[in-house]
């Protein structure tokens, strides 16, 4: 089997690729997106960029919710006044 993101062939265990993220060489995460139905990675890709990617996902995700909130909280104060 051939990893989707080192594609590396590898045996074993099938790790669900989606959630992967890098850093570029520029300091920025990228996000990888562009994953097919079937595709798999290899155990050494879903340490270093499947799980720190949902990670980083989550932190985002969990960011933005608490930016809206504080958005719709100061606007709430705003229509008070």
């Amino acid at each position: 089997m051939k990893c989707c993101i080192c594609k590396k062939e590898f045996h074993g265990f099938m790790n669900n690729p989606w959630g992967a993220a890098w850093k570029t060489d520029k300091g920025e995460v990228e996000l990888l997106e562009d994953f097919k139905p079937g595709d798999v990675c290899c155990d050494e890709c879903n340490r270093q960029y499947v799980i720190p990617g949902r990670l980083y996902r989550m932190k985002l995700s969990e960011s933005m919710k608490a930016q809206k909130e504080s958005t719709q909280q100061t606007k709430s104060i705003e229509d008070r006044g």
